[in-house]
């Protein structure tokens, strides 16, 4: 599954799932006005899962930007990321949106993930 490179090098993987289109961005290098503008051309209403990659303050906010204007079912942050509603997940941690895994590479100071189709029934990563 290719994803598509947005503002700063996040990424976006989009596909249709029932009756709605699943998410799942990977953040890059932040620049709100151009990825909020990406997002708005790619038709992005709802994000299933953000992994912000850094946990520079300076990243944070540029994700609180995006966040205001679009929901999130979940989002991944490294320890000591300055955001609220994230979690920090463990390496080999692994979650599901829509037809696609969202699986943890690397855990610490940086956020590593590879985004890939599902397998299994839906709820059966862990």
């Amino acid at each position: 599954m290719e994803a598509a490179s947005l503002a700063g090098g996040a990424r976006l993987w989009q596909a249709p799932w029932r009756h709605t289109t699943a998410a799942v961005l990977v953040t890059g290098r932040l620049e709100p006005a151009r990825l909020l503008a990406a997002l708005r051309s790619a038709g992005v209403r709802h994000l299933d899962v953000v992994v912000l990659t850094s946990a520079a303050p300076t990243q944070a906010a540029a994700l609180r930007a995006v966040l205001r204007r679009h929901d999130a079912t979940l989002v991944w942050a490294p320890p000591g990321a300055p955001l609220a509603e994230a979690v920090t997940p463990a390496a080999g941690q692994s979650v599901r949106a829509g037809p696609f895994e969202v699986r943890v590479v690397r855990a610490g100071a940086r956020l590593e993930v590879e985004v890939g189709r599902a397998r299994g029934p839906p709820g059966a990563c862990g």
